[in-house]
């Protein structure tokens, strides 16, 4: 049985996360904020086939917890989100709960993730621990002041955590998402029912549309599958081309 491990499975990159590794035969754990109660962990399941719905919320115990279910984990996506409109909190008038709840979600948790999984990674071999941030990690806007310095915290992480960890063969790499088909940023409903957004994707995004869950789900197992090892350490812009 291979185990992979995600976030936050119910929102942004997390279904497209769990639906490609399951179709990849992975036995995909599943943390969320919803599991803490039993009744929606069975849902999730029963809605999942190929998954296990932990209770455990805290970073740093998640990788105990899959370790419960299996020897050793092959691949862990950190998906980590902030609900909408908190992404575009601005600098002057938001208080200091809010920012540190911001960087809490977007920085601190996969942080305290990578830092528990480092040994058991270590032991087992390596695996590929992939972290969804977002694009405006690497591009700021002028309409994220916070959230795009939290998001640029993990992207750093990546980076610089890379250059010593590739040596234990725990390969680490971020996916930056923007004009991205999701549950959280960019909801069917909104390309739907927002023409500003279909004439923004029109305007900004090259490839001229959102980008699609599956599409996701491909770059994901294929980072995870550590074909190409020696791009680790990377941020992938998936944008469209909207970030080059």
């Amino acid at each position: 049985m291979v185990i992979a491990l995600v976030t936050h499975a119910r929102h942004f990159a997390g279904p497209a996360a769990v639906e490609a590794l399951t179709q990849d035969g992975y036995t995909v754990v599943c943390h969320d904020a919803s599991f803490a109660d039993a009744a929606e962990r069975q849902r999730f399941e029963s809605e999942n086939p190929g998954t296990i719905a932990l209770a455990e919320q805290k970073p740093e115990r998640l990788v105990d917890a899959t370790l419960q279910h299996g020897e050793a984990i092959d691949t862990i996506v950190s998906n980590d989100y902030i609900p909408r409109p908190m992404n575009r909190l601005p600098l002057e008038g938001t208080s200091e709960a809010d920012i540190r709840q911001m960087f809490e979600a977007l920085s601190i948790f996969p942080i305290l993730l990578l830092q528990s999984a480092i040994a058991p990674l270590r032991a087992a071999g390596g695996a590929s621990v992939i972290f969804i941030t977002s694009s405006v990690g690497k591009k700021p806007l002028a309409y994220n002041p916070l959230y795009g310095p939290a998001r640029a915290a993990t992207v750093a992480l990546v980076e610089s955590a890379a250059k010593t960890l590739s040596r234990d063969g725990i390969l680490l790499y971020a996916i930056g998402p923007n004009f991205f088909n999701n549950p959280t940023y960019f909801p069917t409903s909104d390309w739907e029912n927002n023409p500003e957004l279909r004439e923004r994707v029109d305007r900004d995004v090259p490839l001229g549309r959102l980008g699609r869950p599956d599409e996701m789900g491909a770059l994901i197992t294929f980072l995870a599958s550590r074909r190409a090892a020696p791009i680790v350490g990377q941020f992938f812009a998936f944008t469209g081309g909207y970030l080059p």
